[in-house]
């Protein structure tokens, strides 16, 4: 939610916001660039978003600079919600397990919120995807919060082959 936060603040059209998000997927910021110029976004704000999804941290490096993402109410909500998170896990104790990127950018249709990849060594690709999942809950006419993953047990199955 802070990356696409930080698009609709820019005032990224619908069309053009699938095509950035799935440039920012893909590690392609050059494409991202291209498009974001198209719509008239400024240096300043294309710098901000590159900013942002070029964060690649532990929790502890990430959270100082979140508030310079902070550009606007969603974008507060989005930041907040992802410091809970974080201190939630430093109370469970798993926060050195933790890597902060703004660049896995997971369905947007079905996600929203926080987005999980999980990887393990020795296995190229993620072996969980999942997150939080709100808007499919309201497409289906309930009104509740969600979060899930998979498993990919057939990722999983490649570790000492």
């Amino acid at each position: 939610d802070v990356v696409l936060g930080i698009i609709s603040y820019l005032g990224v059209s619908e069309g053009a916001r699938a095509r950035v998000l799935e440039c920012l997927g893909e590690k392609n910021t050059e494409g991202a660039r291209s498009i974001l110029v198209s719509e008239g976004v400024s240096e300043e704000g294309i710098s901000l978003l590159k900013d942002l999804v070029s964060l690649h941290a532990s929790p502890d490096e990430v959270l100082p600079l979140l508030s310079r993402f902070e550009v606007d109410d969603a974008t507060r909500v989005a930041v907040n919600e992802l410091r809970e998170v974080l201190e939630d896990m430093r109370r469970l104790r798993c926060i050195d397990k933790v890597v902060v990127d703004f660049s896995v950018i997971n369905n947007t249709r079905y996600y929203n919120g926080i987005a999980i990849r999980g990887f393990v060594e020795g296995v190229p690709t993620a072996v969980l995807l999942g997150g939080r999942y709100d808007k499919l809950m309201k497409r289906m006419k309930r009104r509740s919060g969600a979060i899930g993953f998979a498993v990919y047990l057939d990722e999983i199955s490649r570790i000492g082959r």
